[in-house]
């Protein structure tokens, strides 16, 4: 998706265009993919640590650079049935909670708002560590690709839509999209 930036119709602020992109890194040509039992939380002594204990794995994940993690389920008699359950408690389904709160922290800080409701899983999130991972880019970052989340502002019919991606101003992409959908931006 293409963008430009705030409401003009210039291609992209001047200011901006003016910075050097960094040269294209060539991505792996494999992934890399770790799969972890939901029950490591399930041990944990409270609330918080298990919390600090997921918050944990994930900073392990993104130093390894992992690409995809799947969580099963290593309790045969226990059914996972949905996605919301009632907070960390022994009734609450481990692999869930683990695997909200990496979603969490594997989202850059500044769509965390956008993108989660408040949840008695994330209770505690608070206390985690930022991963500071790649794509978890600062507003004086310049790259040619940013995570945004489509906010809900008028434009007229036709006219695409815009995105929050954590700089000074919106950013308006070419193609109309729900608000609260996460996306990649090619910045241009």
């Amino acid at each position: 998706i293409n963008a430009e930036y705030g409401d003009s119709t210039e291609e992209v602020d001047s200011s901006i265009s003016d910075l050097p992109l960094p040269p294209p890194i060539a991505g792996r040509s494999y992934t890399v993919t770790v799969a972890l039992p939901g029950s490591i939380c399930d041990n944990a002594q409270s609330p918080q640590l298990r919390s600090y204990l997921a918050g944990q794995v994930a900073r392990a994940l993104a130093i390894f650079n992992v690409d995809e993690v799947v969580i099963f389920n290593d309790k045969p008699g226990v059914k996972v049935k949905g996605s919301m359950f009632e907070g960390v408690t022994k009734k609450t389904n481990a692999n869930i909670v683990l695997a909200r709160i990496l979603q969490y922290l594997e989202t850059p800080q500044y769509l965390r708002k956008a993108l989660f409701p408040h949840h008695p899983d994330l209770k505690f999130a608070g206390l985690l560590n930022p991963l500071d991972c790649p794509h978890h880019m600062r507003a004086t970052e310049i790259a040619p690709f940013r995570e945004g989340v489509v906010v809900k502002r008028p434009v007229k019919k036709g006219k695409g839509s815009y995105v929050d991606c954590g700089i000074d101003k919106e950013v308006r992409i070419d193609k109309e999209l729900e608000p609260g959908t996460r996306l990649t931006v090619r910045m241009s």
